[in-house]
């Protein structure tokens, strides 16, 4: 997608650093949380879970 963890950051309104646990693994998103940010990044939750399946 090409977005910077500050670039995301700011859409979701969180600290930059919250979005580097995410990428680091240090956190993990809920599944709350990949719903608001796929409605964010204008992403079907469905070709989503298609495409971790394959």
């Amino acid at each position: 997608m090409g977005l910077s963890q500050v670039e995301l950051s700011e859409m979701c309104n969180l600290p930059q650093s919250f979005v580097s646990k995410y990428e680091t693994g240090e956190r993990y998103l809920t599944f709350l949380e990949v719903l608001s940010l796929c409605k964010l990044l204008n992403i079907n939750i469905f070709d989503l879970i298609k495409e971790l399946e394959s």
